[in-house]
């Protein structure tokens, strides 16, 4: 299965919606969708791939998605998506990371995350895969609390702010493992997050929603 940027979907949706009339816009909503019960820690059964091998030592469970599509994991759990696992390693909000400062009213937040292809075919990779949600500051509404990773923009081209980042674009080589850093500009006060992935797919269409919900102490 192949996936595609979020950000060439969502041209092709601001294309489309060229042609509607404005009483037809539908709503983009970036609201966390509830837990369900039936999304959870589940043993891999071999069916989807390879076990990952995240860390040394006997396998772990990994959490999948429910049948509406949608998985809830926390620091240190093994998400399944369609394309690769991912797990949240550490968290932390801060003031300066290597030279990046955040703008006024803002803090760092910076997040290590390994991902591993256990799939038969090389995944591209983009910088606009993991967003961060926060809780609503006053003032602000749930389309508003989230962003992209932070990277410098020139004339239509990305680049890393930090070489510990994830590259901006890449190709992920089947059963290959790779760990890196998710740096976000967030809200002074805010205090709860999470690190989302959504599937989409050539084809325009989207698959489940992946979540990782965590808090994020501030360090010195």
């Amino acid at each position: 299965m192949r996936k595609v940027s979020a950000l060439s979907l969502i041209a092709a949706l601001l294309l489309a919606l060229s042609a509607c009339s404005a009483g037809q816009l539908p709503t983009l909503d970036f609201n966390p969708p509830a837990p369900s019960s039936e999304s959870g820690v589940q043993p891999d059964d071999g069916e989807t791939g390879e076990t990952p091998r995240m860390e040394d030592g006997d396998p772990a469970p990994v959490v999948t998605a429910d049948e509406e599509g949608y998985a809830l994991g926390y620091m240190g759990d093994t998400l399944r998506t369609n394309f690769f696992d991912m797990r949240l390693d550490s968290a932390y909000t801060c003031r300066e990371f290597d030279g990046v400062t955040p703008e006024e009213g803002d803090k760092l937040l910076v997040a290590q995350i390994t991902l591993y292809n256990y799939t038969d075919v090389t995944q591209p990779m983009f910088h606009t895969d993991f967003e961060i949600w926060w809780d609503e500051q006053e003032g602000e509404s749930y389309e508003d609390a989230w962003a992209f990773p932070m990277y410098r923009e020139e004339n239509g081209e990305y680049y890393n702010l930090s070489d510990e980042q994830l590259p901006v674009e890449w190709e992920f080589s089947i059963h290959d493992t790779r760990t890196g850093t998710l740096l976000y500009s967030v809200p002074e006060g805010s205090s709860t997050y999470s690190v989302a992935f959504m599937e989409y797919y050539e084809d325009g269409t989207t698959g489940s929603l992946y979540e990782v919900r965590f808090s994020a102490p501030e360090r010195q």
